[in-house]
C-alpha cells in the first residue's frame, strides 16, 4: 500500500530574547486532525496540538532544553 500525505515546509528565523544571534528553524505543516501518517512524531513531554489553535507549536527536545523551554511556556513571538 502506498501512502501519500502532502505537507508544507518553510525555513524561518527565530529571534529569541536569550540568544545573541537569531536561530534558524523549519516549520512543518501537520494534518488538521490527528497525527501524521508519515514521519510520525513521538512526544516525550507536553501534549499534541489542539485543532484550530494557531498559537501552539511542537519543538525538538534538544532545542527546548538548550533554550529553557518547557510545555506551556509562553512564546516570545506573541
Amino acid at each position: 500500500m502506498t501512502v501519500v500525505q502532502p505537507s508544507i515546509a518553510s525555513q524561518i528565523t527565530l529571534d529569541l530574547p536569550d540568544l545573541d544571534e537569531p536561530a534558524s528553524g523549519q516549520v512543518l505543516s501537520l494534518p488538521d486532525f490527528g497525527e501524521p501518517r508519515l514521519n510520525g512524531l513521538h512526544l516525550r513531554a507536553g501534549r499534541w496540538l489542539t485543532p484550530g489553535r494557531r498559537n501552539e507549536v511542537l519543538v525538538g527536545e534538544a532545542f527546548a532544553e538548550a533554550n529553557g523551554l518547557r510545555p506551556g511556556t509562553p512564546s516570545p513571538c506573541y
